[in-house]
């Protein structure tokens, strides 16, 4: 299944609407984070795994991460990804891709976070949100997502 197929053709990034090809070439590695504005544990997960990503991409560019909106209407997920995130996102407007990924990936709390195999699209671990809340209170949720992806990790 290819990327376009995936997600879609169309990716939102920071600079607006991408094709998904484009938008996601070279990656090796996508984590989709399943969120919502109004889930609690969302709001207090975010600003984490949005710093993780930029520690992350900082280090290895072939990893990229993807929101995927469990918002309720297209004004909370602007909100919310235009005020927290600094990755792509599924466009809110692409409702029935979130339902096929939530049923393929079977979400059934939020958040999620899941690292795939950008060519296979085989799960590496659906233990993201567990990973970064290993390594929080020692600042160490990197190494915790390097080790679980197979990466050096920087001492």
């Amino acid at each position: 299944m290819s990327l376009v197929e995936f997600f879609g053709p169309q990716i939102l990034t920071t600079k607006g609407l991408a094709p998904t090809d484009e938008a996601l070439s070279g990656k090796k590695v996508i984590a989709l984070y399943f969120a919502g504005y109004w889930c609690p544990p969302c709001r207090r997960f975010t600003p984490i795994v949005s710093r993780m990503h930029e520690d992350i991409v900082e280090e290895h560019s072939d990893i990229e991460f993807v929101f995927i909106s469990y918002d309720r209407d297209h004004t909370q997920f602007d909100d919310y990804w235009g005020d927290y995130m600094t990755f792509p996102a599924l466009p809110y407007e692409a409702r029935d891709k979130k339902t096929e990924l939530g049923k393929r990936f079977n979400i059934t709390s939020i958040p999620t976070l899941i690292f795939l195999d950008a060519d296979t699209k085989k799960i590496i671990t659906t233990s993201g949100v567990e990973l970064v809340e290993s390594g929080i209170d020692e600042q160490d949720y990197v190494r915790s997502i390097r080790t679980a992806l197979g990466l050096d990790v920087v001492p």
